[in-house]
């Protein structure tokens, strides 16, 4: 048994809002960096209008970008 009868896991889980506040401290490290958060918008906005190869090399490089940040500020990785 995994759950208790109220349906709340037995192991304790961080709140949501834990997962949250990560991932909006990386996104506010970033912008307060200018190249980074110029590099990251650009990255943002090809994969938004690009073909799928151009989406694909995106997010490979927002999600390097990222990972420096969680890194940078002492984060588990993603």
């Amino acid at each position: 048994m995994t759950t208790s009868s109220a349906g709340q896991p037995l192991i304790p889980q961080p709140p949501a809002t834990v997962t949250a506040l990560r991932q909006a401290v990386a996104l506010v490290h970033i912008q307060r960096q200018p190249n980074v958060a110029k590099e990251f918008r650009h990255w943002e906005d090809t994969a938004e209008i690009g073909d799928s190869t151009q989406t694909r090399r995106a997010a490979s490089a927002l999600g390097k970008i990222l990972d420096d940040a969680y890194a940078a500020l002492g984060l588990p990785p993603r």
